[in-house]
């Protein structure tokens, strides 16, 4: 092999080295901030971050704790739940559009490219849900 083409292999590898070794670390920084936030969102995660960060004085303060985090995530679950029925009213309204815009081949592939997309969301959101919340 000429020293040319020695010097091209060597680059190449390089190249893919550090693109593997990018990949690879992005993933993994992603996975912990993923974990991070699932922590948070199972019941009781905030409650563990806050016995982390302050030392609780009493089981009076702990009981008026876990009281105000349990009021917030009622708060929370309700403006989740206000907001993806707003978002519903809207895609209702694109599905009508397209579905009078395009033509019913072309419809047919969308509706079938999102209901395979939603049944996915639902899998994985469902699986996210489950596993943490069972053990707590």
């Amino acid at each position: 092999m000429s020293t040319r083409v020695k010097s091209i292999v060597l680059l190449g590898c390089t190249l893919i080295a550090g693109i593997l070794i990018g990949i690879l670390g992005t993933s993994a920084w992603q996975h912990r901030r993923n974990t991070a936030i699932a922590e948070i969102r199972v019941q009781g995660g905030l409650m563990r971050q806050i016995e982390q960060i302050v030392e609780i004085e009493s089981e009076e303060q702990r009981e008026e704790l876990m009281a105000a985090i349990r009021r917030a995530e009622q708060g929370f679950m309700r403006q989740r739940q206000l907001m993806s029925d707003s978002l519903a009213v809207y895609r209702q309204a694109l599905a009508a559009d397209l579905q009078r815009i395009l033509g019913q081949e072309q419809w047919e592939r969308v509706e079938e490219k999102l209901t395979r997309r939603r049944s996915r969301h639902s899998d994985r959101n469902s699986r996210s849900r489950r596993s943490p919340r069972s053990r707590d």
